[in-house]
């Protein structure tokens, strides 16, 4: 016998405490997770430059999903935009390498005082003058801290430390125990391993069997599946974070109510 219980979509944003505070990766120093949350604190800024000395910012969002950062960040920091929805049909594999190197960039300035900062913040590049106290840290955040930004992070430990997908994934949950890519992401991640964590060959710069292998199955579901199955898709994955995130030891997940006690939820079974 199973008790309906619905999750509220408000959770994605505020999935427990922990999704509004920037997390540091233990494993990796200088490197940080978190939701979009940080950004609305009113100790965003101070958070950002001064406790965690923050320079770059990968955010792994649509466009209409960021955060309103403070002037401050903005002009301080160098950002890099991955549109990508949190969605088991989405790409982000192709993005995996662009976001090794912009944090092992970003990463690098704990060993030296580069003379510019390359301002990506509007798909531009220009040029600010140098500060003579650089500071050094690179924050990756989604929307939640959970799915995008965690698979991302575990994508770089396996790129910078040589790690398969699963040691990596637990490696990045020391430090953020509700890291949970979803099941798209899961696939995407296993390709990345099964690549070498390098989609195109290192000598003539061709696509790798198994990535082309993966995007033309991706585009043939994508080419057959209705809108309607492709919905349910989604919602099953989102459901399967969920789940996984309660799975985690000690882990209460917040936003579940009971089925009637509020609107534009997914149901979920539990067993009673």
């Amino acid at each position: 016998m199973t008790t309906p219980i619905l999750l509220n979509a408000d959770w994605v944003d505020n999935p427990g405490p922990a999704s509004a505070h920037i997390t540091p990766i233990k494993a990796i120093p200088g490197l940080f997770i978190s939701g979009r949350r940080f950004a609305f604190s009113s100790s965003a800024t101070t958070d950002c430059l001064e406790t965690h000395h923050i320079s770059h910012i990968l955010a792994v969002l649509e466009p209409h999903e960021r955060p309103p950062y403070s002037p401050t960040i903005r002009a301080t920091c160098t950002f890099k935009h991955v549109p990508v929805a949190d969605d088991p049909f989405a790409d982000l594999l192709s993005h995996f390498a662009d976001c090794c190197a912009f944090i092992h960039s970003a990463l690098a300035r704990h060993q030296s005082s580069p003379d510019s900062v390359t301002d990506e913040s509007n798909d531009s590049s220009t040029t600010k003058d140098p500060d003579p106290n650089p500071i050094h840290g690179v924050l990756v955040h989604c929307r939640a801290g959970i799915s995008r930004s965690g698979a991302v992070i575990v994508a770089y430990l396996m790129w910078s430390r040589g790690l398969t997908y699963a040691a990596a994934l637990d490696l990045a949950r020391e430090s953020r125990d509700v890291i949970t890519p979803n099941e798209g992401f899961v696939r995407q991640l296993r390709v990345w391993e099964e690549c070498g964590c390098a989609i195109r060959g290192e000598e003539d710069g061709v696509e790798k069997g198994v990535f082309v292998e993966w995007r033309r199955e991706r585009e043939g579901r994508l080419a057959v599946m209705g809108e309607e199955e492709l919905n349910r898709e989604r919602v099953r994955a989102m459901v399967g974070v969920a789940v996984g995130i309660m799975a985690r030891p000690g882990r209460v997940l917040e936003g579940v109510r009971r089925q009637g006690e509020g609107e534009g939820e997914v149901e979920i079974g539990e067993e009673a």
